[in-house]
């Protein structure tokens, strides 16, 4: 709830920076291709920022209720009544677009595997004592978090990933096979190190 709340206040907010005031200066009257454009550049960011972060209801629902919302309040003074259709076609083509950035943004995303900021549910999922499907490159996103909960030396923790890593590289076997291998190295202390790599 958050997110989507968030993201719909961003909606907002940029609705009104981008399209508040016409580029002719008035409160009325069609919108400047410029203007339009603007918007959908600038609200892309937060919306892959969510959609990166999976944030996806915030991302999708939060970004298509603050368009409509804005839109609402900006051509409600027609008297008409055709201005509800307006509304419901902003409603539909931001809910598409944003599904779309969506879907494209989280493929991306695990395409390029874990990040730092871990979206990546192997590292941030507890698990408890030695995992032999951690790969290297997840446990060279654990270094610091390891090292300071085992009150180890980061200099340490480094180069047991290291050999890990590079044994890795010199041993045709699956990855589940060298890391079982390397679980002769986690005795005594290096044992916590390598149970720490999924706690």
């Amino acid at each position: 709830m958050p997110s989507i709340l968030l993201q719909a206040g961003v909606a907002v907010g940029l609705w009104a920076a981008w399209l508040g005031v016409r580029s002719d200066g008035s409160t009325t009257g069609p919108y400047a291709a410029w203007q339009v454009a603007g918007l959908v550049v600038t609200l892309a960011v937060p919306v892959c920022w969510a959609a990166f972060r999976r944030c996806f209801a915030g991302a999708v629902l939060g970004t298509t209720a603050g368009l409509s919302a804005a839109a609402w309040a900006d051509w409600s003074d027609d008297s008409t009544g055709l201005f509800a259709i307006g509304v419901g076609l902003v409603t539909l083509g931001s809910l598409a677009a944003t599904l779309l950035v969506s879907a494209l943004v989280h493929a991306v995303a695990c395409l390029r595997g874990p990040t730092a900021e871990g979206g990546e549910p192997s590292v941030r999922t507890p698990a408890p004592g030695l995992d032999p499907d951690i790969s290297p490159a997840y446990a060279a996103l654990q270094v610091h978090r390891v090292a300071a909960k085992n009150n180890l030396p980061l200099a340490q923790v480094e180069k047991l990933v290291e050999e890990a890593r590079r044994s890795s590289l010199t041993r045709p076997t699956s990855s589940t096979r060298r890391w079982r291998s390397r679980a002769g190295h986690c005795s005594g202390g290096p044992m916590s190190v390598c149970r720490s790599m999924r706690t």
